[in-house]
């Protein structure tokens, strides 16, 4: 068979716990440490003595400082010293430079050190945790070896949160947690806290804290090592990109430390009153702790009596306190090591034999290549394809574990090696707790393929989901694919390695356990030695919130709980978070009638630029942003986002803007044309991404809701409208992604009367296929689709959707889904009545080559919905001028493909473009389709440019240059530095230590390290300018276009004519009718800069064709804005009339959201009805079958339907 370790599926992977591994944020107190202990052998768990195993468990002598250093275990052996098997395995021993030396001789705090004594309390303290249910200890009992003794942990939402150990379960109450089944919430398994002080490069099972270095343009794995990563550059969950965290602190123990709070299933809970971010949740303990006494406590700790009550208890400090407390936790005192110190009798003679195969090279079986040192672990990521169990990290129960962190695909399912210090007392085993004991984890390493055929997948050997009853139907088919990752991991030159000898014998098992049970600590073992790391519970606690664990050892799944649906103004059911009394939307005010032709006498043009409405914030990316995108621009580039909808309830239509990294996400609210920067920003706090925005009502309370994209993130996210002038943030939304997501189109997709999502992903070097659609339960929670909607496999690793829009696009009555994409990957899918999708794209019509915003709408006015598709349009090739493109973009650009569909059968769909005279757009991006003239006819407005732009970014380290002769970015694009290296020493040459900084500018790095990172992040922002500045040249300051509708299926360009030819570096666009004066203005999103606004000035100008109905629609249930409803507007030809000529219009609308590139129109349908007074017939046919006919209905309004009730 094939082992693969050391980069194979063999012994990378620990079989064990004692290790921090992570559960993807540590359950306990900044490590996700326990799996559990073994009782049963020779371990009284009651009194702390070992009566039954030959071992004195009390013999040790305590140092005081955590680490038991003692002998005195006389395991009886009976060994002579010198004989032969001795001698060989001292030789391995030796040959391997094996040295307990490299842990014994460190520095660590003790458990009575006063920081870590506070941090002991803290690891105890309920107040951690937002519902005050959950303690680090909950998860990681020191009288538990650290652990908790099950597969998975439970965190928040225990039926009894005192109890801890196998007796711990869920409460399975789904109201609040939509995922719970009654088993384990927690996703992957936790691994010990004890010995954490020796990992020197990364935490958590997939190592998403780690130590980094800058590599020329970007952060890799630091080596060397560093003890504990202590004054290195860590990278954590909070990093900005994939930079160092400033915030992480001293070491990879305390960096950590930050991350069990802000876990929604571990600590975190799904309260409203939890917090946004992660950032604000860690504040509102600060303030809980104030609030609760332990001030005093922390200034004592720290002997800071200077510090205000928000530093001196701020999350750093808690988070150094912890850390102190887990770095105490050493628990070296083995046989093994009292055997490497000269004790031949340390051990047994089975052990000495085990020893000798782990100790042996991979090829024969060993262990040591993955194991190494005496921590025993390398700390790299392997794959061994154990068991997928439980919820996973990843959509529909999956776990790729270090490929979430690395997007390589030879992380796909891989998961660092832990230690196995102390590892026979943390049962079960792996990253998701599937293995119960060593001798099945053992011999998983050696016959990983036999091993996953043979396993139990109805997890009834698993005491802690034995008679359950939980649906285990997908943890088969995930492990199956854990499978194809060993065979991929081995394909790898640097990580391949063959072991051909198969499965260990009953004698080469038992010894091999023998030797592992050899490194368990006899400390660990003794309840009185452990007690050094207990509260001392005949003292008070500081504010009774400590957690006096109920030690429950006995499995017991018999018990069924009753739930309960909670109190909503607790918590929010299904998870969506509490938004008090919702007031009522009243759509009937928005009303308006007689909306007369406005009188404004200096008009000339049709559209006017404004400045002067509000629309003052920069967008602002920063010189880290760009650094991080050094080598992979795109997601930069490619964003600018925008959002309309009417949020305050007055009827004036709203909008969200994407201000950048710099200056976040704002809310702009409208007074007739007039916007103001919300008070508060509508209860949103600084979101520190390029995030794409989305405003939707997804709770079925006709408050529009924002959604918010990830490009830094690691999830999109949710804040519900409270109708009361606040978001509020959704804790987890169920979102589970892999890659950036940029936008998303919403409907009904399962027909349950709420709105489902379509997400799109555009990115780089994320090899494994995403799940696209996602279900929301009616409250907000989304879960993924399974394959039996059909667009599994549609995608793969080249998925590079922009602009998906959901339409019924052949009359069918069934909503189907378009998708714009980049790079030839746009797709057309025809919904069945089975509610599944076919994939029907045409390759010879489908063409467009870089497909990235999209507008649909009936331009021919012919009863069905056509498609423009935004594009890159090379007018140097194709004009001959050049032979091809500079780069892997396409030249033909934009793309409008007309409907020609036969109501009920199949979409059928005609490229038109070249006919149309639409397709030159420069580099196309955001689109609409809207009557800009009202005259009865659809055109089309897009915005165009690409590249980067000097003034967009945000230069702070430009004053620190001046003493180098840079003051401006061109100088330093200019400057002869021929690396980043070569800038900053050119920096320090000059200024001196970081310290310098502080002096003359009062700005505090830290660091030098710091600072290193900011100048060389500076350097390389300026250097991706001006690498790529003349490589888009030619798309730079060319104006947006304007395609007015010839009425004959062709366009003519009319942008300059009109006024709104803007030339900015334009993303995302909205289309509507800002001012509500009956045509629709333009609101453009640069990639930075400010926002671009032109106001519709048509009816303003002297023109009697000017006519306008602005219809609103309202559904019922979890579809308020009716989308899918179909609107018909048909006028008559005036024949006769004073407006001889004037003919007939047949327009036809479909209310859907509309998503144009990362941006949206206010759901809302305008009529352009040029000199009509009036519609001759309105007939609205709804989404549930109902139909409303109007006849003889008055232009120039503003008016809302209600669905009706079905008879």
């Amino acid at each position: 068979m094939l082992l693969a370790c050391g980069g194979g599926g063999g012994a990378a992977t620990d079989t064990g716990g004692g290790t921090d591994t992570g559960s993807g944020t540590d359950t306990g107190s900044g490590t996700d440490t326990g799996s559990g202990t073994d009782t049963g052998s020779g371990t009284d768990t009651g009194s702390g003595t070992d009566t039954g195993s030959g071992t004195d468990t009390g013999s040790g002598t305590d140092t005081g400082s955590g680490t038991d250093t003692g002998s005195g275990t006389d395991t009886g052996s009976g060994t002579d010293t010198d004989n032969a098997l001795d001698v060989e395995l001292r030789a391995l021993l030796t040959n391997k430079l094996f040295d307990p030396v490299e842990l014994t001789s460190r520095e660590l705090p003790t458990p009575t050190d006063p920081i870590a004594d506070l941090g002991k309390e803290l690891f105890f303290s309920k107040s951690l945790s937002f519902g005050d249910d959950v303690a680090c200890a909950s998860c990681h009992d020191p009288r538990l070896a650290g652990t908790d003794n099950l597969s998975l942990p439970v965190g928040v939402g225990a039926h009894n949160p005192d109890v801890v150990g196998p007796g711990r379960r869920h409460d399975g109450n789904f109201y609040i947690d939509p995922k719970a089944d009654f088993g384990p919430n927690v996703p992957r398994n936790s691994p010990t806290t004890f010995n954490i002080a020796f990992y020197d490069s990364a935490m958590f099972w997939d190592g998403r804290i780690e130590s980094v270095m800058l590599d020329y343009d970007r952060y890799i794995r630091l080596t060397p090592k560093t003890e504990n990563g202590v004054d290195t550059l860590i990278r954590t969950p909070d990093s900005f990109a994939s930079g160092p965290d400033p915030l992480a602190g001293a070491n990879l123990t305390e960096a950590q430390a930050r991350f069990p709070v802000t876990s929604t299933t571990e600590m975190r809970g799904f309260a409203s009153a939890s917090g946004g971010t992660t950032h604000d949740s860690r504040d509102l303990l600060t303030q809980r702790l104030i609030d609760r006494g332990w001030e005093s406590y922390f200034r004592d700790a720290f002997n800071d009596y200077v510090s205000t009550s928000e530093e001196i208890v701020g999350y750093p400090f808690i988070a150094k306190a912890l850390s102190e407390y887990q770095r105490s936790q050493v628990a070296l005192d083995n046989p093994f090591f009292d055997y490497v110190a000269g004790n031949d009798d340390a051990i047994s003679e089975s052990a000495k034999r085990g020893a000798t195969k782990f100790f042996s090279d991979l090829q024969d079986g060993g262990c040591y290549k993955c194991h190494t040192g005496p921590h025993f672990t390398d700390e790299n990521f392997y794959v061994l394809a154990t068991p997928q169990i439980g919820r996973g990290k990843n959509a529909n129960a999956k776990d790729f574990g270090r490929y979430n962190v690395s997007r390589s695909i030879m992380d796909r399912h891989a998961f660092r090696t832990p230690s196995l210090l102390n590892v026979a007392l943390t049962a079960p085993y792996m990253h998701a707790g599937s293995l119960i004991d060593l001798e099945t984890a053992i011999q998983w390493h050696y016959t990983p393929s036999d091993s996953v055929a043979n396993y139990d997948y109805s997890l009834e050997s698993l005491p802690q989901f034995s008679g359950l009853g939980i649906n285990t139907g997908k943890y088969s088919t995930n492990t199956a694919e854990a499978l194809d990752s060993v065979a991929l991991q081995l394909t790898s030159p640097t990580r391949r390695t063959k072991y051909t000898k198969g499965a260990l014998d009953s004698t080469e098992m038992a010894d091999m356990v023998a030797f592992l049970q050899t490194l368990s600590s006899n400390c660990l073992q003794d309840f009185t030695c452990v007690s050094k790391w207990m509260p001392d519970y005949t003292t008070p606690s500081v504010d009774g919130h400590r957690l006096d664990p109920e030690l429950l050892l006995v499995f017991d799944n018999s018990a069924v709980f009753d739930i309960s649906v909670p109190d909503v103004t607790e918590v929010g059911t299904g998870n969506s978070p509490d938004l008090g009394v919702v007031p009522t939307y009243q759509a009937g005010g928005c009303e308006v009638s007689h909306v007369a032709t406005p009188v404004e006498a200096d008009i000339i043009y049709q559209f006017r630029k404004r400045t002067n409405v509000g629309f003052d914030v920069e967008r602002t990316i920063s010189s880290k942003m760009l650094a991080n995108f050094y080598s992979n621009y795109e997601p930069v580039l490619n964003t600018g986002s925008a959002a309309s909808a009417d949020l305050d309830g007055d009827c004036d239509l709203d909008l969200v803007i994407d201000s950048g990294d710099v200056n976040g996400v704002g809310v702009y609210l409208n007074d007739g044309g007039v916007f103001t920067l919300a008070s508060d920003n509508f209860g949103l706090p600084l979101i520190e991404d390029l995030a794409p925005v989305a405003l939707v009502d997804l709770n079925g309370d006709a408050w529009p809701d924002l959604f918010v994209g990830n490009i830094l993130g690691s999830t999109p996210r949710i804040w519900f409208n409270d109708g009361k002038g606040q978001f509020i943030a959704q804790t987890d939304s169920g979102f589970q992604v892999s890659r950036k997501t940029l936008s998303g189109a919403f409907s009904d997709v399962d027909g349950d009367g709420d709105l489902d999502v379509f997400l799109s992903h555009w990115d780089l070097g994320a090899p494994l296929e995403e799940v696209h659609l996602w279900l929301n339960d009616g409250l907000g929670y989304f879960t993924p689709a399974g394959s039996e909607f059909g667009f599994s496999g549609q995608f793969g690793e080249r998925d590079f959707t922009f602009t998906p829009n959901f339409a019924d696009m052949n009359g069918d009555g069934l909503t189907d889904l378009l998708s714009a994409a980049d790079f030839l990957r746009t797709q057309v899918y025809q919904k069945q009545v089975n509610g599944s999708f076919i994939n029907v794209t045409d390759p010879l019509v489908i063409t467009d080559e870089n497909g990235m915003g999209a507008a649909l709408g009936d331009i021919d006015n012919d009863g069905d919905l056509d498609w423009f598709i935004s594009s890159i349009y090379d007018e140097e090739v194709m004009s001959g001028a050049e032979a091809e493109t500079e780069s892997n973009w396409g030249a033909t650009g934009n793309r409008l493909y007309r409907n020609d569909s036969v109501p009920g059968e199949s979409i059928v769909l005609s490229d038109i473009t070249d006919s149309s005279g639409v397709p030159n757009g420069n580099w196309a991006w955001g689109a609409c389709i809207k009557d800009f003239n009202n005259d009865g006819w659809l055109d089309i407005y897009q915005v165009n440019g690409y590249g980067y732009k000097y003034d967009g970014f945000d230069y702070d380290l430009l004053p620190l240059l001046s003493d180098i002769g840079i003051s401006n970015i061109e100088d330093l694009m200019a400057a002869d530095y021929q690396s980043a290296d070569e800038f900053v020493s050119a920096v320090f040459d000059s200024i001196g230590d970081y310290s310098e900084f502080l002096t003359r500018f009062g700005i505090d790095f830290g660091s030098d390290a710091t600072l290193i990172s900011r100048l060389s992040e500076f350097y390389l922002a300026a250097f991706a300018i001006k690498n790529t500045e003349s490589k888009w040249s030619e798309f730079q300051n060319k104006p947006a276009h304007l395609f007015m509708n010839n009425k004959d299926g062709s366009f003519h360009e009319e942008a300059a004519l009109k006024q709104v030819d803007d030339t900015g570096e334009g993303r995302g666009v909205v289309c509507n009718d800002f001012d509500r004066d009956g045509d629709i203005d333009i609101l453009i999103i640069n990639n930075t800069g400010k926002p671009t606004y032109y106001e519709n000035h048509h009816r303003r100008v002297a023109n009697v064709w000017d006519n306008f109905l602005n219809l609103q629609l309202r559904g019922d249930g979890g579809n308020r804005f009716a989308y899918g409803a179909k609107v018909y507007a048909y006028t008559a030809a005036n024949i006769g009339g004073d407006l001889v000529g004037l003919g007939e219009l047949n327009q036809y609308r479909e209310m859907r959201f509309e998503n144009n590139f990362i941006s949206n129109n206010a759901p809302e349908l305008h009529f352009g009805l040029a000199a009509h007074s009036k519609v001759d017939t309105l007939r609205v046919e709804w989404p549930n079958g109902t139909v409303t006919e109007l006849t003889d209905v008055d232009a120039n309004q503003f008016m809302v339907l209600q669905q009706p009730a079905i008879p």
